[in-house]
């Protein structure tokens, strides 16, 4: 029985080296017999890595170009974007300054009027004083009347137009303030 155990052992082990012979030998029949050689051959496999290295580095120099390239767009975009900031914030200035101008033109008309009013209304009373007094005739006093209510009639005509000035300002102003309150609403949904 010794002997059998032994014979069978023996042939584990030769039936353990076929199949590794075998399993080597199918796996060098699906290489060819140039990929062995390649694999042998050190200057080859030298020449491989350095492809392999120079397509690398040219793809890395691509994607450099490309994210410089991404970098100048946007410098160009942020460079407009500022342009038409500084455009529309020097229309704005502008247009506020025009308004002040034509603001202060209107408050001094209406403060030149109310001087004039109160010159107007300081001679009325004089006038009324006048005609309240005695010694005054009867054709000066008719004529005192006639003055007073054409002045009055001039406080009026005064007062309706410094209203129409007023009026027109505030629609003006008011429009203004609208369209810029749609375009700047028009911006912020661009």
């Amino acid at each position: 029985m010794t002997k059998n155990k032994k014979q069978i052992d023996l042939s584990n082990i030769s039936k353990t080296k076929n199949d590794f012979i075998s399993d080597i030998a199918s796996k060098v029949s699906v290489m060819t017999r140039d990929s062995i050689f390649d694999m042998l051959d050190p200057l080859d496999t030298i020449c491989n890595l350095y492809k392999i290295k120079k397509t690398y580095d040219y793809e890395c120099e691509k994607l450099e170009l490309k994210k410089e390239d991404i970098i100048r767009q946007s410098e160009i975009v942020h460079h407009k974007i500022d342009e038409e900031y500084n455009f529309k914030i020097g229309q704005l200035l502008h247009e506020h300054k025009l308004f002040l101008q034509k603001c202060e033109i209107v408050m001094k008309y209406i403060e030149n009027n109310k001087i004039e009013k109160e010159q107007i209304m300081q001679a009325i009373i004089k006038l009324q004083e006048r005609l309240c007094d005695s010694q005054t005739q009867l054709e000066e006093k008719k004529y005192i009347k006639e003055l007073i209510s054409q002045m009055l009639d001039l406080i009026k005509q005064n007062n309706n137009q410094s209203a129409n000035q007023l009026n027109s300002i505030t629609k003006e102003l008011t429009s203004k303030i609208n369209n810029n309150n749609k375009n700047s609403l028009e911006d912020k949904h661009e």
